[in-house]
């Protein structure tokens, strides 16, 4: 916080059990309070409803809750390796993701993660003056410029051969929810 600030003041309050109604715009101010917490949560909440209904799920669910996100999870993929049956369901709901600019629930059909590597690059060790080396000695910043420009397009489209060849697009039942969205950003699939 920085100095002459004053810090925001929140009121406490206590949520009994159908006390109260939630104002929709209440925030929740706690450590993984809107990425982790929240969702789990969320989806406990709801279990308790289908409870409290008499309801029973049409489908089986098996909750994995994966702490080491922001890690990168390095244990995730050998998690997958030891346990293929109990981890390999006919579908994953992910629920960690952006919040809809309109506030309203958001529905998303895939998500992106991320690759890490590390990569060495060699060159000349020390600086060769253009006029006696350039253009025939290869300049390792340049050839690294050319190679991560050439796996991906201005659009964000992935140009490494076989990138794609596992990807199913959306089925015509995905594309009408989609177009039932408002203000859905409707991408199509590569």
């Amino acid at each position: 916080m920085a100095a002459g600030h004053a810090r925001p003041r929140g009121t406490r309050c206590r949520l009994a059990h159908g006390t109260k109604a939630i104002d929709p715009e209440w925030r929740l101010y706690a450590r993984s309070a809107g990425d982790d917490k929240a969702p789990i949560i969320g989806m406990l909440a709801a279990l308790d409803a289908l409870r409290a209904s008499g309801l029973q799920p049409a489908v089986n669910f098996r909750f994995v809750f994966e702490g080491e996100e922001e890690a990168g999870s390095p244990h995730l993929a050998q998690y997958l390796a030891k346990y293929p049956k109990v981890l390999r369901p006919d579908a994953w709901i992910l629920c960690d993701g952006p919040v809809h600019q309109s506030r309203r629930m958001e529905l998303f059909f895939g998500a992106r993660g991320t690759v890490d590597l590390e990569l060495n690059v060699h060159g000349p060790v020390k600086g060769l003056h253009d006029g006696h080396y350039g253009n025939w000695v290869p300049n390792p910043i340049v050839r690294l410029t050319h190679l991560l420009d050439s796996m991906r397009d201005e659009n964000g489209r992935i140009l490494i051969q076989g990138f794609y060849d596992d990807v199913k697009p959306p089925t015509a039942a995905e594309r009408a929810a989609i177009a039932k969205i408002s203000g859905c950003r409707n991408r199509t699939a590569p």
